[in-house]
C-alpha cells in the first residue's frame, strides 16, 4: 500500500494556528515505543502534543489538560503491556467526555486506542471495544496501520483493508469491571452518583452490601472515571486500590509506590514495596508522609482515595495481631485531609468490622452507603447496554 498524503486537510477542520493534530496519551513505560511512533508521525506532517510535556507552565493541571484536549484535532491512546497509566486514566477519561460532547453536537472527533507490542487484548480498556483502533503489535513502522492512524487523525475514511472494530466479547463475566471498563459499566449509575457524593462529602466511606452485588464494580468503573472529571475548583483525584490480605501493609504499599516510582524496573519498584510495607507496619514510616509524597510526585492532584477493596478480609485472611494496628494506620492518615478511605464490605461480616475499632464504629454511619440488588431496569441497562454500545442486538423477547 502506497504511503498517504496527509495534505491537502480537510476544510471542515480549522485552520491550524496552534491547534495540534493529535495528542498523545501513553503510559511512562510505553516511553520510548511512543516517541519512535511520533517521529513516524512527524515524517508524514502530523504534528503531535505530547501531553505533560506539552502542557503550558503555571495552569493548574486539569485547566491545562481540558485546554490542550480541545485545541487538538484527536487523541491517541497508547495500549502497552501495563495497560493504562495513573495519569493516562484521567486523559482517556477528559478525551471520551469531549468525544460524547461532540458527537451530541453532530461533531466528530477520534479518540483512537493503539496497540503496543507485548499489549494484552484480553486486559485491553472498554473503548477499544467502541472505537476504531490501530494494530501496532507486529511493529511500529507497519506503514498499513500507521497510514490507518494518519487517515484516522484528518478524518478521512479508512481504506477497506484496514480492521475498523474490535472482536471481543463486551461483557466481563464475572470479574469485577475496573475502571478501565467504564464504558461497559451499566445499570448502577445512579448508585455511583450518591457515592461521589459521600465521597465528596466525608472522609471515610463504606460500601456495604451482599457478596456479588457489584461493590468493586461501582467502585472501580463508576466512581473513579466520575472522580476523573471533576474539574476546578473541585479537588483533583488520584486513587488507589488494594485488598487486605494475608499482609494489608504490604499490599497498600504495592498500590502506592507505582504513584512515585513510575517507569522504575519492576525489581526495583518489589523491593522497594516491601521496604515500605515494613515501615508502615512497624510505624517507622507514616502513611500520611507516603500520601504527601504520592501527591507531590502527581503534580496538579490534591487528594488520595484509597479503596481498600473487600475490607471483610482483614477478618479473615490477615494475622489478628495486624488488623487493629491497619485499621488504625488507615484511619490515622485521615487527620491530614489529603485522603479518603472507601471500605467495600460485605454485609455478613459488618458487625465484626465495627467491632475491631469504637473511632471505626462511631464514623462509618456518616458515609455508609448500602448496595441492594438492581432494579429490573437497571439489570435490563446492565445486559442489554453493553451489547449496543459494539452494534449488536438481542432476540425480541430474550432480555
Amino acid at each position: 500500500m502506497s504511503e498517504l498524503t496527509p495534505n491537502p486537510r480537510p476544510t471542515e477542520l480549522p485552520a491550524k494556528g496552534n491547534i495540534c493534530d493529535l495528542f498523545l496519551s501513553y503510559n511512562s513505560g510505553d516511553l520510548a515505543s511512543v516517541r519512535e511512533i511520533q517521529s513516524s508521525l512527524s515524517e508524514r506532517q502530523i504534528i503531535t502534543f505530547f501531553d505533560r510535556q506539552s502542557l503550558v507552565a503555571g495552569k493548574p493541571w486539569l485547566t491545562a489538560l481540558d485546554d490542550a484536549l480541545r485545541k487538538v484535532r484527536a487523541v491517541a491512546v497508547f495500549i502497552g503491556k501495563d495497560g493504562l497509566g495513573m495519569w493516562q486514566k484521567r486523559e482517556v477519561s477528559v478525551a471520551l467526555d469531549r468525544q460524547a460532547a461532540d458527537e451530541r453536537a453532530g461533531r466528530e472527533f477520534p479518540v483512537i486506542p493503539i496497540l503496543l507490542p507485548e499489549a494484552d487484548i484480553e486486559r485491553a480498556p472498554s473503548f477499544l471495544y467502541l472505537n476504531t483502533w490501530i494494530d501496532l503489535r507486529g511493529s511500529l513502522k507497519e506503514p498499513e496501520s500507521m497510514d490507518a492512524l494518519v487517515r484516522a487523525v484528518l478524518r478521512q475514511p479508512p481504506l477497506p483493508a484496514i480492521k475498523a472494530s474490535v472482536a471481543l466479547c463486551p461483557y466481563r463475566a464475572l470479574r469485577a469491571f475496573r475502571e478501565e471498563d467504564a464504558q461497559l459499566f451499566f445499570g448502577r449509575e445512579h448508585f455511583a452518583e450518591k457515592l461521589l457524593e459521600k465521597v465528596r462529602a466525608h472522609a471515610l466511606v463504606a460500601v456495604v452490601g451482599p457478596s456479588g452485588s457489584g461493590k468493586s464494580s461501582v467502585a472501580q468503573a463508576g466512581l473513579l472515571p466520575l472522580l476523573r472529571r471533576e474539574s476546578s475548583p473541585s479537588p483533583a483525584w488520584e486513587a488507589i486500590i488494594c485488598a487486605p490480605g494475608k499482609r494489608p501493609f504490604h499490599n497498600l504499599a504495592a498500590a502506592l509506590i507505582p504513584l512515585w516510582e513510575v517507569g522504575q524496573d519492576k525489581t526495583e519498584i518489589l523491593i522497594k514495596t516491601e521496604k515500605l510495607g515494613s515501615g508502615l507496619a512497624d510505624g517507622s514510616v507514616s502513611l500520611e508522609a507516603a500520601i504527601k509524597l504520592a501527591l507531590k510526585e502527581s503534580p496538579g492532584t490534591d487528594r488520595l482515595l484509597i479503596i481498600v477493596d473487600q475490607f471483610e478480609e482483614l477478618l479473615t485472611l490477615t494475622p489478628e495481631a495486624e488488623r487493629k494496628k491497619f485499621l488504625d494506620t488507615l484511619l490515622g492518615s485521615l487527620q491530614s485531609s489529603l485522603s479518603t478511605v472507601m471500605l467495600t464490605i460485605r454485609d455478613d461480616f459488618y458487625g465484626p468490622a465495627i467491632a475491631l475499632s469504637r473511632e471505626l464504629s462511631d464514623m462509618i454511619p456518616q458515609g455508609q452507603i448500602n448496595l441492594g440488588p438492581m432494579r429490573v431496569e437497571e439489570l435490563q441497562r446492565a445486559v442489554e447496554q453493553p451489547a449496543q454500545s459494539v452494534g449488536l442486538d438481542f432476540e425480541a423477547g430474550l432480555v
